[in-house]
């Protein structure tokens, strides 16, 4: 009895773990876009990485692929932007978790401040499947439903 305690108490620590390491990678990629910190926006997506983004009211963009695309995509995309955007993530949850795989949706709110004024600039909620490989969590597939274009 007490081994099987022991061993479920194992289990629950590395899956508690696991989820703040998911959480963490959600704060990179936000931090990554913040910053403008290409190298670090490189490190959250695996290098088989999909990207794909609805806009309310416009064209599907993607999926784009591989990983190195992604991010290309993503630092393209943000070149000229000349305000300060702050990605907020909330409310992970964890549809489906495996040993070394998960799918977790999140919540976006995007913050943006120009010429002294604050406003939301979009809302969405991203659909993610992570996935871990050589000890770091990755996005593997990256989906997300912007309410409004960025």
């Amino acid at each position: 009895m007490a081994e099987d305690m022991a061993g479920r108490q194992v289990i629950a620590a590395k899956e508690m773990a696991d989820r703040q390491a998911i959480a963490d990678l959600f704060s990179e990629y936000a931090w990554a876009l913040d910053t403008a910190d290409w190298d670090l926006l490189r490190q959250v997506f695996h290098e088989n990485a999909s990207l794909t983004l609805e806009l309310t009211g416009a064209d599907t963009v993607g999926p784009i692929a591989p990983g190195a695309e992604v991010v290309g995509f993503i630092s393209n995309t943000s070149e000229g932007q000349d305000d300060q955007r702050r990605h907020v993530v909330t409310n992970l949850r964890y549809e489906s978790e495996g040993e070394e795989n998960a799918v977790v949706t999140a919540t976006l709110t995007l913050l943006v401040t120009a010429d002294g004024e604050l406003s939301v600039q979009s809302t969405g909620v991203f659909r993610t499947e992570v996935v871990l490989e050589a000890g770091r969590w990755q996005f593997r597939e990256f989906r997300l439903a912007l309410d409004r274009a960025f």
